[in-house]
C-alpha cells in the first residue's frame, strides 16, 4: 500500500476576512444587487416625486444697543440695582428673545399661520400662502382650545360648481356640498366660516386645509428658525427661515424683527417709567436728609467748642513714637539675655566661648569677658598637660564659678530690664489714651462731613437720571433694522435629490451585501471545494456536481458527455493514477454522516471504470442500512457478504449477481442485516472474501457505513488500498472536518482522498471562484458513435 496520508492540523491563518473571497462571493449574488439598488431607487424617486422644494429664506439685520460708549460709574451702579437698562446688548441673547415662544406666537397669530392651505399637484401637495382659492375664518381666541386639528378636503364639483368638503375634527366627519360664496361650518363644538374666492386660480384643484392648535405651529416653527452672528463680536445677524413658501417665509421674518422691537421697546418703556417712580421717591428722602445732616454740623462744633485739633494731635503723635522706640531697645535686649542664658545651660556649650552681644548692663558683661579669658586659659593648658594636672583642675574650678556668676547676671539683669519694660507700657497706655480723645472728636466730624458729602452727590447725581429718563422714553427706537430684505438663492436646501438617491444607492448596496454576508458568516455547511481547501488539508481527488433536473441514480454511461459523467472519469482518472501498481484494486467509499451520497458516488464510480472495459465489483458493505438495492435491479433482502462472513456459504461464486446495467460490473449486495454487524468484519473471514475478490476483480468498489457513525469502517479500513470520503456541498458540516481530520491525524486510514459532492457547476459563485468562467466545456452535450471503451483512455 502507498504511504499514509496525515494531514497536518489546520492553524488559524485562515481566521481573518478574505476580501477578495467575499468580494466573488457578492459577484455571485448579483441579482440581489441590482433588484436591492432598482427597489432602492424607485423608492427614493417615489419619495422626491412627492417632496416640495424647500427654500432657505434670509436676512441680515442689525441690532442696535441703547449705548454703545463706555458707561460711567454712576451708570454701572444704577444697572447693578436693576435701575437703569444696560447698554450693553448679548447678541446671543437677543437671538433667543427672538426666536423665543413669546414673540413667535405673535408672528403665528398674527399671519393667521394655524390655518393651512396646500393644493394636490399631481403627486404633490403644495402649500399655497395668499390669494387661496378658499379661506377659513375661525375665532382666533377658539384656536388654542381645539382638542385636535381640523382637516378639510375640498373635492371641485364639475358638475355643479364649487367643492364637496369633508371636514374631519375630533373623530367627527361631514361631508358637505360649497357652492356660494361663504358658509358656515359647525362640526363638533366649534364653528367656522369658509369663504369661496372666485377668479383665484383657472383650473380648481383638490384642496386640503388645515387648522393646528398654535403651539404646535409655534414648535414647528422654532426649528425651522435660525439666526447666527455674521462674525464674533459682530453686531449684524443672518436670520433665516426653510420653507417651501417663499413669501410666507419672508413676512414671518418680517413679523419676527417687528414684534421682537414692540417686546424690547415696551420692556424699555417699562424701565424707565419705573426708574422715574424710584428717582422722585429718592430725591424727596435726600433733601429731608440733607437738611439732618447740616444741623448736626452745627450741633458738634459747639458742643465741643472745636477750632483746631490737628496740632494736639500731632504733640500726642510724637510723645507715642518716642515711648514705642524705648520699648522695642528694652525688650531687644531681653531677647539677647534669653538667648545667652539658653547658651550657657546647654551642656553642649560647656567649654565654648559665650558669643558677643550687645547689652547695656556692663557689669554683665565683664563677668561674660571674664568667663571666655579664663575658657581660653584652659583650651592652652590642655595642649601641654593633661586633665588629671592640678593646674588644669584649678582653672577649670574657676571656670566653673564663672559659669554660674553668668547664669545669675542673667537673671538678674532680665529682672532689671522687665522693671523697666512694665514702666514703658504704663507710659504707652497713657499716651495712647490721649491720643485716642482726639481722633474721636475727628472721627466724629468725619463721618458727619462724609454723610454731608455722600448725600449731595446723589441727590445731584438723581437729578440729572431723571433728565436723561425722561429723554430717553421721548427718544425710543427699534433695537433690531433689517439691512437686507428678506431673498432667497432661488436653489432649494431640501430635498438634497443627489444626497437621497447616493443614500438610496449606498442602501442598495449594503444591505443585501450585509444579508449574504450573515447568512454566510452563520451558514455552519460549505459551499465548495473552496470552502473545503480551507477546513482542512485532505487531498481532494474530484469534485462530481448535482444531478440537475434528473432523477437518475446511475448517471454514467457510454454515450453520455454530460457534465456529471465527464467528472465521474476525471475521479477514475485520478484513481489510476494513485493506484500506482496492478495489485492495488480495493477502493473503499465512506462518509460522515448518512445522506452525502457514498452510495451514488460508488455505483457510478464502479461504472465508470466498467466503460474502460475493467472486470469490476461493487460491493455493499453497509451491512446495517444497505442502499445498492435502490441503485440495481435486486431485491432488499438476499444473500451476500454476511452470508459469507457469519460462514452461512462458502462459495463467493454464488453470492456474486451481474449488475444487469453493464456487462463488466457485478455485485456483491451487502446480506441479510445481522444482530452482530461489529463482529462479523473482525473475523478473519473479511481478509479471505477480500482476497479471493481481488483475485477474479480489476477493481473492487466497497460501499460501507458513515465514519462518524458506526465503528464498522475502521475494521473494514485493513483490506482496502485506497479510502474515498465522500462529502456533500450544501449538506455537510463544517465541523465534520475537525473529526475526519482528528480521525485521519491518527494515522488509521490507507490514503484517504476526499471527493467533493453535489458541487453546483451553474452557479456563479463556483465559476468565478474555481475557473473564472460559465459555459461548457469543449463540445456540447450530445451523443457518441460508439461505446467509450474503444476510445482510447
Amino acid at each position: 500500500m502507498d504511504k499514509e496520508i496525515v494531514p497536518p492540523i489546520k492553524d488559524d491563518e485562515e481566521s481573518s476576512i478574505d476580501f477578495k473571497e467575499l468580494f466573488l462571493l457578492f459577484l455571485s449574488h448579483w441579482k440581489w444587487f441590482v433588484a436591492s439598488v432598482v427597489i432602492f431607487w424607485a423608492v427614493a424617486v417615489f419619495w422626491l416625486m412627492r417632496q416640495n422644494d424647500v427654500y432657505t429664506v434670509s436676512s441680515m439685520i442689525l441690532m442696535k444697543g441703547e449705548n454703545s460708549s463706555t458707561p460711567s460709574s454712576e451708570a454701572v451702579v444704577m444697572e447693578g440695582f436693576g435701575l437703569m437698562p444696560s447698554g450693553r446688548m448679548n447678541i446671543d441673547d437677543e437671538i433667543g428673545i427672538m426666536r423665543s415662544k413669546n414673540v413667535l406666537s405673535q408672528v403665528v397669530s398674527d399671519l393667521k399661520l394655524y390655518v393651512a392651505y396646500y393644493e394636490q399637484r399631481g403627486m404633490r401637495k403644495v402649500e399655497l400662502y395668499g390669494d387661496t382659492p378658499l379661506f377659513l375664518d375661525i375665532d382666533s381666541l377658539l384656536v388654542p382650545y381645539l382638542a385636535t386639528p381640523i382637516a378639510i378636503k375640498a373635492v371641485p364639483d364639475r358638475e355643479n360648481g364649487g367643492y364637496i368638503l369633508t371636514v374631519a375634527y375630533d373623530e367627527e366627519e361631514q361631508v358637505l356640498p360649497f357652492a356660494g360664496d361663504s358658509m358656515r361650518v359647525a362640526i363638533g363644538d366649534i364653528s367656522f366660516m369658509l369663504f369661496q374666492r372666485r377668479g383665484v386660480c383657472e383650473e380648481p384643484h383638490t384642496l386640503y386645509i388645515d387648522v393646528v392648535p398654535p403651539k404646535f405651529v409655534v414648535r414647528r416653527l422654532g426649528t425651522l428658525v435660525s439666526a447666527l452672528p455674521v462674525e464674533k463680536g459682530s453686531s449684524l445677524i443672518t436670520m433665516s427661515v426653510e420653507m417651501s413658501q417663499v413669501e410666507k417665509a419672508k413676512d414671518i421674518l418680517y413679523k419676527i424683527v417687528y414684534y421682537y422691537n414692540a417686546l424690547s421697546m415696551a420692556e424699555k418703556n417699562r424701565v424707565a417709567e419705573n426708574t422715574e417712580r424710584f428717582i422722585d421717591e429718592r430725591l424727596r428722602l435726600l433733601s429731608s436728609e440733607l437738611g439732618s445732616v447740616e444741623d448736626a454740623v452745627e450741633d458738634f462744633m459747639r458742643d465741643n467748642e472745636l477750632v483746631d485739633i490737628t496740632a494736639n494731635a500731632a504733640s500726642y503723635l510724637d510723645e507715642s513714637k518716642s515711648i514705642e522706640e524705648r520699648l522695642f531697645d528694652v525688650e531687644t535686649e531681653m531677647n539677647r539675655l534669653d538667648y545667652v542664658g539658653q547658651f550657657i545651660t546647654d551642656t553642649a556649650n560647656r567649654y565654648s566661648l559665650i558669643p558677643a552681644v550687645e547689652i547695656s548692663n556692663q557689669t554683665f558683661l565683664t563677668i561674660v569677658d571674664a568667663y571666655n579669658s579664663k575658657l581660653m586659659e584652659r583650651e592652652r593648658l590642655l595642649r601641654s598637660v593633661s586633665e588629671s594636672n592640678p593646674v588644669l583642675m584649678t582653672v577649670s574650678q574657676d571656670l566653673e564659678i564663672l559659669r554660674r556668676g553668668v547664669e545669675d547676671g542673667v537673671v538678674s539683669t532680665r529682672a532689671g530690664m522687665e522693671i523697666a519694660r512694665r514702666d514703658l507700657l504704663a507710659k504707652k497706655h497713657e499716651a495712647k489714651s490721649r491720643i485716642q480723645e482726639v481722633p474721636g472728636l475727628q472721627r466724629e466730624s468725619a463721618e458727619i462731613s462724609r454723610q454731608q458729602l455722600i448725600k449731595d452727590k446723589l441727590y445731584v447725581f438723581l437729578l440729572e437720571k431723571r433728565e436723561e429718563n425722561s429723554l430717553n422714553k421721548t427718544l425710543t427706537v427699534p433695537r433690531a433694522i433689517i439691512m437686507d430684505i428678506p431673498d432667497t438663492s432661488g436653489i432649494p436646501v431640501s430635498p438634497k435629490k443627489k444626497n437621497i438617491l447616493l443614500i438610496a444607492l449606498f442602501l442598495g448596496v449594503c444591505i443585501p451585501a450585509g444579508i449574504i454576508f450573515l447568512l454566510d458568516f452563520f451558514n455552519d455547511r460549505f459551499k465548495d471545494r473552496t470552502d473545503v481547501e480551507k477546513l482542512t488539508t485532505l487531498p481532494i481527488l474530484g469534485e462530481i456536481c448535482t444531478k440537475g433536473d434528473h432523477d437518475e441514480k446511475l448517471v454514467v454511461s457510454a454515450w453520455s458527455v454530460a457534465p456529471i459523467t465527464e467528472l465521474f472519469r476525471l475521479l477514475r482518472n485520478n484513481l489510476q493514477f494513485v493506484m500506482t501498481s496492478p495489485e492495488k484494486k480495493v477502493i473503499c467509499v465512506t462518509s460522515t454522516v448518512s445522506g452525502e451520497g457514498k452510495t451514488f458516488l460508488a455505483s457510478n464510480l464502479a461504472l465508470s471504470f466498467g466503460l474502460i472495459g475493467k472486470k469490476v465489483l461493487l460491493v455493499g458493505m453497509d451491512i446495517r442500512r444497505p442502499q445498492l438495492y435502490k441503485y440495481f435491479d435486486i431485491p432488499q433482502v438476499m444473500q451476500g457478504v454476511t452470508t459469507y462472513l457469519s460462514g452461512m456459504e462458502n462459495d463467493i461464486t454464488r453470492l456474486i449477481i451481474p449488475s444487469k446495467v453493464m456487462a463488466d460490473l457485478d455485485l456483491l449486495p451487502s446480506g441479510p442485516i445481522p444482530p452482530n454487524p461489529n463482529e462479523l468484519l473482525y473475523g478473519h473471514r473479511l481478509e479471505e472474501l477480500i482476497g479471493e475478490l481481488r483475485s477474479r476483480y480489476d477493481y473492487i468498489v466497497i460501499d460501507t457505513a458513515p465514519v462518524g457513525m458506526v465503528s464498522d469502517t475502521m475494521l473494514i479500513r485493513r483490506v482496502t488500498d485506497v479510502m474515498l470520503f465522500v462529502v456533500r456541498a450544501g449538506y455537510t458540516a463544517k465541523k465534520s472536518f475537525a473529526l475526519l481530520d482528528k480521525m485521519i491525524s491518527s494515522g488509521r486510514f490507507p490514503a484517504p482522498y476526499l471527493v467533493v459532492n453535489g458541487v453546483d457547476m451553474e452557479s456563479l459563485s463556483y465559476g468565478y471562484r474555481r475557473y473564472g468562467y460559465h459555459s461548457s466545456y469543449g463540445y456540447d452535450a450530445g451523443r457518441v458513435s460508439a461505446p467509450e471503451k474503444n476510445k482510447p483512455e
